[in-house]
């Protein structure tokens, strides 16, 4: 968000209540700390969620569409022995190698482009199942669900608190958006409770508004919404 994208919802949503709006504050106006970015990409001016995450968590500009590999990965492109070496740390594997607990809170897809930034290495921020990554790059590159709860970072995350349960290979009632199907059948929330003493998984908002994490003792957890 920039700062007239930020303004005018500042106005509206103080509008929405009666008031005239400028004297309102969202609520990460009150942060005692503000900062700015000039967001681009190697390739675009305009950028995409996946690369301006990139930038924000590795401190390296990508490619457009691109999430979690350095300009030398192309979009739509896996190379093995190229996405080997783009690949590109962040703030959460620094973190969990400081041996600090990490984690994410999102009202979009736990799979989706910005989030995909802070666990992947994808070419294209749009595999976020197995039936979008094009059978030639099958065997090159992951989708997004899978490396999620099979690599790291993803996999050493404490919480995940988001919505996208169909990526995971969880069924979702009839009328919930679907992105994207999982052509291998895999459960990936069942794959990701094997082996893990202790967990949380919450599927609902009472769910998680009953949740005792007082019963979780060092609990790792992964929350869909």
């Amino acid at each position: 968000m920039g700062m007239s994208t930020i303004t005018a919802t500042r106005i509206y949503k103080n509008q929405q209540k009666g008031g005239l709006g400028e004297e309102n504050e969202l609520s990460f106006e009150k942060f005692p700390f503000v900062g700015l970015a000039k967001t681009y990409e190697v390739d675009y001016q305009v950028p995409d969620s996946a690369g301006t995450a990139t930038a924000m968590l590795a401190g390296v500009k990508v490619n457009f569409n691109v999430a979690g590999l350095d300009d030398r990965a192309k979009y739509k492109v896996c190379d093995r022995s190229i996405n080997e070496k783009a690949k590109v740390e962040n703030i959460i594997t620094w973190a969990q190698m400081a041996e600090k607990d990490t984690g994410f809170v999102t009202t979009t897809r736990i799979t989706h482009a910005t989030l995909a930034a802070v666990y992947a290495h994808t070419n294209n921020r749009y595999w976020e199942c197995d039936s979008k990554v094009p059978e030639e790059y099958k065997d090159c590159v992951k989708d997004v669900a899978r490396q999620l709860v099979e690599d790291e970072p993803g996999r050493n995350l404490k919480v995940i608190l988001g919505g996208g349960m169909n990526q995971l290979g969880v069924p979702v009632k009839q009328g919930d958006y679907v992105f994207c199907t999982r052509d291998d059948k895999q459960n990936l929330v069942e794959k990701w409770k094997k082996g893990r003493k202790n967990y949380l998984f919450v599927n609902t908002t009472q769910d998680l508004m009953d949740a005792d994490l007082t019963k979780v003792k060092n609990s790792t957890q992964l929350n869909i919404m």
